[in-house]
């Protein structure tokens, strides 16, 4: 097997995550990261690639492949031995890893010159819906009263960013974590254009709950919402996330990925049991994994982060 490096991605009938997309790499590039499509053959025969983001500082020089690499899982170990000669060779302190590959203990093994890292760019579990199914008939008997019952509740499409982004700022604040900029939101746009989707509920002409979500070949991502606090009773996260999947289901796509759940993180706790109420199936990935070239410089960036 070889490689080869491009701008751009040679052939794009590989099955993939939005993560491993030219959109997904102009965003990047808008909050200061380079990249690198590193394109695998076998006898001249392109058979897989990865979208490899680089961030430099005064200090580092950090490479990052999310839910990468795209290729048979046969070779997959073979790409991580490219990959990793490609960062040494551009001078990386640090090679982080997100594999898109599902969780086993006989997967983990393909990452066994990897260390297990400690930050988390992407959730390592998630809640997928398979839109192929009856999505009601997946929703537990108790909760689907709240779809039902809609209250004079209103879902529609909409451009309306700012709208969105004040109920996920106020959801934002009100849960404590930190979150996007209003300005990340119009440079999502701008990069992933009709593919990026924003769908609201309304109750009495108020916007109540809202959501951005991405559409990638046969799945559509719930990348993220916001809700007005005064309004949960009405329950509108539960529609907003139905119709949604309906939607997805008109357009001919295959699943609904509810985007990051934990089981063992409290404070994740209640939109985790939200997302698998919706008829989410859980997914692990096999998580994050750094290789490092520079194990001083490893040792000061582990004690920043």
């Amino acid at each position: 097997m070889n490689y080869k490096v491009l701008d751009h991605i040679e052939e794009n009938t590989f099955k993939s995550n939005f993560l491993e997309t030219e959109n997904w790499a102009l965003l990047k590039q808008e909050e200061g990261w380079k990249s690198f499509f590193i394109h695998f053959y076998i006898n001249d025969k392109l058979i897989g690639y990865t979208l490899l983001l680089e961030k430099k500082t005064n200090i580092f020089k950090l490479h990052y492949i999310p839910r990468g690499p795209i290729i048979e899982e046969e070779y997959f170990k073979e790409a991580l031995d490219l990959i990793i000669s490609f960062s040494k060779k551009e001078g990386a302190f640090l090679l982080t890893i997100e594999p898109s590959l599902e969780y086993s203990d006989t997967r983990i093994k393909y990452l066994e010159k990897f260390k297990e890292s400690s930050v988390s760019y992407q959730p390592k579990e998630t809640a997928i819906i398979n839109l192929e199914e009856d999505i009601i008939k997946n929703i537990p008997s108790k909760k689907r009263g709240r779809i039902r019952n809609k209250h004079n509740l209103i879902f529609r499409e909409t451009d309306d960013l700012e709208n969105f982004y004040k109920l996920y700022k106020n959801t934002f604040e009100n849960n404590n974590f930190k979150g996007r900029s209003l300005n990340y939101f119009h440079n999502m746009k701008k990069c992933f254009k009709e593919d990026m989707l924003i769908f609201e509920v309304l109750h009495e002409n108020t916007v109540i709950s809202s959501s951005v979500n991405i559409v990638h070949q046969d799945s559509i991502t719930y990348l993220y919402s916001g809700s007005l606090k005064e309004f949960n009773n009405l329950y509108p996260g539960y529609l907003l996330v139905y119709e949604t999947a309906k939607y997805a289901q008109s357009i001919g796509l295959k699943s609904f990925d509810l985007w990051g759940v934990s089981y063992d993180n409290p404070s994740w706790k209640g939109f985790s049991e939200f997302k698998f109420n919706m008829g989410g199936r859980y997914f692990k990935f096999l998580g994050n994994f750094d290789y490092s070239f520079n194990n001083l410089l490893y040792f000061v960036y582990k004690k920043l982060k």
